[in-house]
């Protein structure tokens, strides 16, 4: 009798559960751009360095260029893709 009622309740929520549709939720990806401003390069500085320090200097000054650079570039990338975006948009 146990078993009897176990599946028939089983079968009742499968029957139910197979009839009630929820409503499919989908998202829209929404891309908020904001366009970035590139500040000008320093001019280099005369810096007075001691020999002792001449090598380590300039491997820093060098690393420093390195990521202004690549900021440059991801400032760029950004804009171009904020350009984009717009034109999308506005058709």
């Amino acid at each position: 009798m146990k078993l009897k009622t176990i599946i028939a309740i089983g079968l009742l929520l499968l029957f139910f559960s197979g009839c009630s549709q929820k409503e499919l939720i989908v998202e829209k990806t929404v891309y908020i751009c904001t366009e970035q401003k590139m500040l000008d390069k320093i001019e280099h500085l005369p810096v007075y360095v001691s020999k002792s320090y001449l090598e380590d200097y300039e491997e820093k000054r060098e690393m420093l260029y390195e990521q202004i650079d690549f900021y440059i570039k991801q400032v760029k990338i950004n804009n171009e893709m904020c350009e984009k975006y717009k034109k999308e948009n506005k058709q």
